[in-house]
This record gives C-alpha cells, sequence and structure tokens, in this order.
C-alpha cells in the first residue's frame, strides 16, 4: 500500500501483534466538505481501510456539492426578490448576473472532474503511474474574472487556457515510480555504453533511482550543470537522457536574447504578453516533470529591466518551486518536479547565486576507446533519424574517420555525406562523400583508400 498523493511514503515492517502499516496523508474536511489542511496517519494495510477512506472521501464530495447547490438556490431567490434597477443600471445587471452564474458551473464542473480523479486515484494501486496535483482544482477560475483585462483577445486566449485546463484536470503524471525505475536502470546502463564521457553524471542519476527503490519514492534529480568545450555533446546528451527517462524536454537557448518573461511569462497588462516556457510544459503538458534544457546558459545577458535568469532563482529551489506563478496567466502551480539541465563552457561567466543551485559535472572530450564508441553512436543516430529506405548504416571503417571530431562536428560531417551520396545515385556513405576539412587533422588521404568503402 502506498500514498498516492505523498512523495514521501513510508513502508514499516510487520508488527507482530499489529501486522503491516503504512503513513498515509488524509485530508481534513470541514462542514461545508471543503479540504482544510492534511495530516500523516500509521493506517492498517488492508483492504477495509481503502474502503473507509474511499467512502470519506464520497462524503466530502457529497457535502461540497450539496454545499455548492444551495449556495447557487440562495444567489438565484435573492436575484428573483430584487426589485428591477434604474433603467441606467439594467443594462450592467443583466451582464454580471449571466457570468457570475456561468462561473458558478464552471467551478461545480471543475469539482466534479476533480473529485473523479481523486477517487481513481485512491483506488488506483499501480506504483509505476503516479500522480500528483499540480495546483488547486479551482485555480483555473481565476481566468474568468470578467476583471482580469479588457482586451478581447487576451480574453478570449484566457477563455481557451482555461478549457484546456479543465480537460487536463489538476492532476499530471509523474515518468518515473516503481518498476519504471529498473527499465529506467537498464537504459541509463546502454546510454553509459554509447556516451561514456557522461559517465559521472549517469553515476549520480542511478544513486538517485537507488534511493527512490529503497523510499519507495517517484525519481527526483536535482538541478545539473554541464560544463566543458563546446561541441563535446552536452545538448546531444540531455536529449538522450530526457528520452531514457521518459520525459518531454524544451530546449530554452540563451544564444540569442531572451528575457525572464521567457520562463515565467510576460505582464499581463502588454498587449504581447505570453506565457512562460514552464507553464506550458507543466500546466498545459501531460507530465509534471518535464525535461527543461537551458542551453548556453553562460551566454545570458543582462537587459534594461532584468535578468533572463531571475526566475532561476525561485524555480531551483525545492520549496520555492512548489508554488510559482506564471505572470502572463496569473495560476500558481507546482513546478518543483522540473529536471532542469544546464549547459555551459564558461563556468565564471553564471551569477554565482544561480551557478550554486545546481549540482556541477565536467565533461571532458571523449579519447581513444571513447571516441570511438561515442562516433558510432552518433552514426547510427543520425542515420535512424534520416529515415531513408533501403540506405545502408555508415561503416565502421568510416565512422573512425570521423572519430576525432566533436560530435557536433561528426553530425554535420554526416549530412553533408548523406546528400553527397544521395545526390549521385546511391544508397551507401563512400570516403569521397565526407567534407574535406574532416581529413585536415588525419593522416588518412582520401584520394589512397576509397576501395576500402566501396
Amino acid at each position: 500500500m502506498r500514498s498516492i498523493f505523498s512523495s514521501d511514503a513510508s513502508h514499516y515492517e510487520p508488527d507482530k501483534e499489529f501486522g503491516s502499516f503504512a503513513k498515509r496523508k488524509i485530508a481534513l474536511y470541514d462542514d461545508e466538505g471543503d479540504a482544510i489542511g492534511q495530516v500523516d496517519l500509521l493506517l492498517p494495510i488492508a483492504h477495509e481501510t481503502d474502503e473507509a477512506l474511499q467512502q470519506r472521501t464520497n462524503r466530502a464530495v457529497e457535502l461540497r456539492k450539496a454545499h455548492h447547490e444551495a449556495e447557487a438556490t440562495k444567489e438565484s431567490a435573492e436575484s428573483a426578490a430584487v426589485s428591477v434597477p434604474p433603467a441606467s443600471s439594467t443594462s450592467s445587471f443583466k451582464k454580471s448576473t449571466p457570468a457570475k452564474l456561468d462561473q458558478q458551473a464552471q467551478r461545480e464542473e471543475l469539482l466534479d472532474k476533480y473529485a473523479a480523479d481523486e477517487m481513481r486515484l485512491e483506488s488506483d494501486q499501480s506504483v509505476s503511474e503516479l500522480r500528483i496535483e499540480i495546483y488547486p482544482y479551482d485555480e483555473p477560475l481565476k481566468l474568468l474574472n470578467p476583471g482580469t483585462s479588457p482586451d478581447r483577445d487576451m480574453r478570449e486566449r484566457s477563455e481557451a487556457v482555461f478549457q484546456t485546463l479543465k480537460k487536463l484536470g489538476n492532476f499530471r503524471r509523474l515518468a518515473a515510480g516503481g518498476a519504471k525505475l529498473d527499465a529506467i536502470s537498464d537504459a541509463l546502463k546502454v546510454l553509459r555504453s554509447r556516451q561514456p564521457h557522461f559517465s559521472d553524471v549517469l553515476a549520480m542519476i542511478e544513486n538517485q533511482i537507488a534511493l527512490a527503490k529503497v523510499r519507495n519514492t517517484p525519481l527526483a534529480l536535482p538541478p545539473i550543470l554541464l560544463l566543458g568545450d563546446p561541441g563535446v555533446g552536452k545538448t546531444h546528451f540531455t536529449q538522450e537522457l530526457a528520452r531514457v527517462l521518459n520525459r518531454p524536454m524544451c530546449r530554452h537557448g540563451f544564444d540569442s536574447s531572451h528575457t525572464a518573461s521567457s520562463l515565467m511569462g510576460s505582464a499581463r497588462h502588454w498587449g504581447n504578453t505570453h506565457m512562460g516556457i514552464v507553464f506550458e510544459m507543466v500546466c498545459l503538458g501531460e507530465q509534471a516533470d518535464p525535461v527543461i534544457l537551458l542551453d548556453e546558459i553562460d551566454k545570458a545577458s543582462d537587459n534594461h529591466y532584468q535578468s533572463p535568469l531571475a526566475p532561476l532563482h525561485s524555480l531551483l529551489e525545492p520549496v520555492t518551486s512548489k508554488k510559482v506563478v506564471d505572470i502572463s496567466v496569473g495560476l500558481e502551480f507546482d513546478a518543483s518536479h522540473v529536471l532542469w539541465i544546464a549547459t555551459a563552457n564558461e563556468g565564471h561567466a553564471i551569477p554565482a547565486p544561480v551557478r550554486s543551485r545546481f549540482l556541477e559535472f565536467i565533461v571532458q572530450a571523449p579519447t581513444g576507446a571513447q571516441a570511438l564508441q561515442l562516433a558510432r553512436n552518433v552514426a547510427h543516430s543520425l542515420h535512424d533519424g534520416m529515415k531513408l529506405a533501403d540506405f545502408e548504416p555508415p561503416a565502421d571503417r568510416l565512422v573512425i574517420l570521423l572519430a576525432h571530431l566533436t560530435p557536433r562536428e561528426q553530425i554535420h560531417a554526416l549530412k553533408q555525406a548523406y546528400a553527397s551520396a544521395i545526390a549521385n545515385g546511391r544508397r551507401s556513405l563512400h570516403v569521397h562523400d565526407l567534407p574535406a576539412d574532416v581529413f585536415i587533422d588525419s593522416d588518412d588521404d582520401p584520394s589512397a583508400i576509397p576501395t576500402l568503402f566501396h
């Protein structure tokens, strides 16, 4: 038995007299069925316990619905008893009353969905499909506030966002938990063999997986900073890691002009207001734990208003990231499960308060056998991505000629080679398809060894 809503659910050894117990987070409700807090209780691991908790939740839902129905009835009665206002105010009276009733109806719809999701989660014992609440069920109602904005386009956008959030509900999936951790461990071993110069990073993640298994909690990873020379494969590694962890990924590059609004939205009073990356990934996505890549973070530069790194002071802290607000939307949500990975060439260019929030890893360029294995991985990955039917994968002897290059340079060279082969009507790569600069630092003379690749 585990607590669906707890990230620190604990298991205890069976007691000789009383049997097995587990810690459960129990919500406290008032007389109207509204949640007012929660407590941790040790409860017997038994079917009867689940039934009792389910009945308790159902009762709270019934009380909430009964209270809202009573409020709606009272409001309707009061509206009917009100005398017709003066002609000068009739128009505003007719506009405000339906809007208020409509918001009440929307609240009840959100409440019904929340209750259904909550009951489903409490009855679901699958530890491989963990879900958490990322905002209160009625938080999206802030988008329907008539006073939010006089701009019609913004009101329409708010309505569209509200409908999306209502459809998704206030729970989001966590990618890694329970049995899925074993599969992730196996995939990490494969990734280590393909990208051996990232072994230190992968070892840390494997240790965190072992800890999560013992604690019976979802995988939690600290913010990661990858420091290394250009072209060593930091971005490529992050993409592969996100795939292994079963998490969606968004790249936010600082190699162009960005402001703080890119992460957490721009002010609502601006005509071109936009939502931030974090809100889009967490609230408008289906997972609470995406990977957000802060690429070339050392190139971030302050503008006249605010540093583009300013939101990271809160987003990278476990406590403050549980309650963040997207300025453009105005909603508070939990971003504490996001995996932040930053890449940089020069660590000293990153402000100390931001840099201190990351766990740093120095990534060296692969050498010898590592370089050869990485070149094979890059070639095979690129070949799969080309999706060319009946085209032969790059021969190993051709890949050897690329091993002295950085992963970025290997990708550029191979793309040119594929284009050359296709243009010459061939379905395999020849050494002459590689760009001439591939051989600048190599002792190989392509004109002397073409027969090796035919």
